[in-house]
């Protein structure tokens, strides 16, 4: 799934901006310390000693993944005051902001949005971009269409 954020502009009651977040997960390592040194000898009259090898420890870890929140749909990850794609979960409203992403950004709109709407931390988008996405012709609107109305 692609972790940019999308905010789409649709007609003149909501104006939403174009950004884009990267969501890593976090890893964490554990690892196990070796064991000590078990061949030690006791010393004594007539005695026999002997020691037994410490083991070594074991190493595991696990990849750290961004946490999804079930049930969070395209429209709430476009919503310009508090979206975050990084919350979809595989499934049908991932597929539709998909959509909505690759159309902005590498399909019909990616002229008009990939220097502004489409880039990191960009100016959001320009006329031209929310034209574009407002073009039910040439442009992204069925895919912006079908993510806000996406009720999770």
């Amino acid at each position: 799934m692609k972790m940019n954020s999308l905010t789409v502009v649709f007609g003149a009651i909501s104006i939403f901006a174009l950004g884009a977040c990267t969501v890593t997960g976090t890893g964490t390592t554990s690892t196990g310390a070796g064991g000590g040194s078990g061949n030690t000898a006791a010393a004594g009259t007539g005695g026999e000693a002997s020691g037994v090898g410490g083991s070594g420890g074991a190493t595991a870890g696990t990849g750290g993944m961004a946490a999804c929140m079930m049930g969070y749909s395209c429209a709430e990850a476009i919503d310009p005051m508090k979206g975050d794609p990084g919350l979809l979960c595989e499934g049908p409203s991932a597929m539709l902001y998909d959509a909505l992403h690759t159309c902005t950004c590498e399909g019909a709109c990616k002229t008009a949005c990939g220097d502004n709407a489409c880039m990191k931390d960009g100016p959001g988008a320009s006329m031209a971009c929310v034209a574009c996405l407002q073009d039910s012709t040439t442009g992204c609107k069925k895919e912006a269409d079908a993510c806000a109305s996406d009720a999770g």
